[in-house]
């Protein structure tokens, strides 16, 4: 807990977010500009780390592939939570966008280098928190902590931390800094964020046990909001 940096005025730092659905060769750059950048910083990063985003941006990569379709994920590899890889960034997923913004609860999936994958959907059952933060973000440094404390606390809670547009430079040594043993989750282009109609960061999504949107928090969560909006969703 750290009073002395909340203050009950909710934070949150406005961001322009861009549609970025671009064509099948800008994003298969991106990727590509990801890759270099994994290779600058792997000599200060941990192997575990640096294999599972590096290969993660195969799948970002293959999500472009036919003018932004969803990648081509075989069905035998879809998988439990569960058997995620353990540790910090829990394989640090890639994330690819699903149908269309708006309507009932956006489903998206989180794919591993190594092919596996779930759905956002096949949590159902569970009470999920959807954090959608960047390091640059103030307000979501001070939170996350607390974010992580309240999945750490109650093994049923599902905690997503999905990164907005940052580069593995950033993300990686955040998270290991952080101890964050939980979905580190990259949304590389936005379009999760979007489908969530995310205007700024952070915003934290609380999904019930029936996969329903209970409640969205535009900005910091104070311990107090917190605690209200997990007794909602438990």
């Amino acid at each position: 807990m750290l009073p002395s940096r909340w203050s009950s005025k909710e934070l949150i730092v406005k961001v322009p977010l861009t549609r970025r659905r671009g064509d099948a060769e800008a994003r298969r750059g991106k990727a590509e500009g990801l890759h270099r950048q994994i290779l600058c910083v792997s000599r200060h990063l941990s192997t575990s780390a640096l294999k599972w985003v590096a290969a993660g941006l195969i799948v970002l990569g293959l999500a472009g592939c036919g003018g932004g379709a969803s990648p081509s994920l075989d069905p035998a590899l879809r998988t439990a939570l569960a058997d995620f890889p353990a540790g910090v960034g829990r394989g640090y997923p890639a994330a690819v966008a699903e149908g269309e913004s708006g309507g009932a609860t956006p489903d998206f999936t989180l794919a591993l280098a190594d092919g596996r994958h779930l759905r956002l959907s096949d949590l159902r059952g569970r009470p999920v928190v959807i954090n959608f933060w960047a390091t640059w973000c103030g307000p979501c440094r001070i939170e996350m902590p607390e974010l992580l404390h309240a999945a750490e606390a109650d093994p049923e809670l599902v905690l997503l931390a999905v990164n907005l547009q940052e580069e593995p430079a950033a993300i990686v040594p955040f998270a290991e800094a952080l101890g964050m043993a939980t979905p580190v989750v990259i949304d590389a282009d936005g379009a999760v964020a979007d489908h969530f109609d995310v205007r700024g960061l952070p915003t934290t999504v609380f999904l019930a046990r029936d996969g329903s949107i209970a409640a969205t928090h535009a900005g910091i969560l104070t311990p107090a909001a917190l605690a209200e909006r997990l007794g909602e969703i438990r």
